[in-house]
């Protein structure tokens, strides 16, 4: 998994390419730990795989932004990716472009 992230303005873009694996949640949740500004989006354009643990990262990304009135974003989802949101029901819990 590769993770670039930039900031423009209040809003932190982050792109995830590879697999989203147990192996790699530490690092996707360190880079979500470090994120700041108001919007967090995140494009999953190049993402070929989410396991369980990348979900449970995400869905506390997303409770911790709510409640500190900020936004994450989710963008660029395949098939793959966006039938695993579909199926859990989560794709009514997030903000998916």
């Amino acid at each position: 998994m590769e993770i670039k992230t930039r900031q423009d303005g209040d809003t932190t873009l982050m792109k995830i390419s590879g697999c989203l694996d147990t192996a790699a949640a530490t690092e996707f949740g360190e880079a979500l730990a470090a994120v700041n500004g108001k919007e967090l989006t995140i494009d999953f354009s190049d993402l070929d795989f989410i396991a369980s643990s990348g979900i449970r990262l995400l869905v506390t990304a997303n409770k911790r932004a709510q409640a500190e009135g900020r936004r994450l974003v989710l963008t660029g989802m395949n098939e793959v990716v966006a039938d695993v949101f579909d199926v859990t029901g989560l794709k009514e819990v997030f903000e998916i472009r």
